[in-house]
């Protein structure tokens, strides 16, 4: 008799107690999958568009990499978070580019936003 290679620990008589083989399954998967998600992330992914992305993929973008303050950065007003949950504040394009530059991008109201766009 051996232990149950899943890692529970029971006494069995091949290498897995019935319905355990799952568990080790499930591990190597999730390795597997967080290690291929790595290798594909970013520019090494093969639907990386660069700058040619649009507007809305691109505050996404922003989002995901920039922590919102909650505070508009020109008036600074701390606005009422939306009914969402999301924050009051929206991140505004400085120069007028759309491209990959987190520096190109800063928190604004979203009347403050609205005065600058026009």
């Amino acid at each position: 008799m051996s232990t149950c290679a899943c890692g529970c620990g029971a006494e069995v008589r091949g290498r897995f107690q019935r319905g355990h083989n799952w568990r080790l399954d499930r591990s190597l998967l999730s390795a597997a999958i967080a290690k291929r998600n790595a290798q594909r992330s970013g520019e090494l992914h093969p639907r990386w568009l660069g700058d040619a992305v649009d507007y809305k993929q691109l505050h996404k973008w922003v989002s995901r990499r920039r922590e919102r303050t909650g505070t508009c950065e020109q008036c600074g007003t701390v606005p009422v978070p939306r009914a969402d949950g999301r924050a009051g504040t929206d991140w505004a394009n400085v120069s007028g580019e759309y491209r990959r530059e987190l520096d190109d991008y800063r928190e604004l109201c979203h009347a403050c936003n609205m005065a600058e766009v026009g």
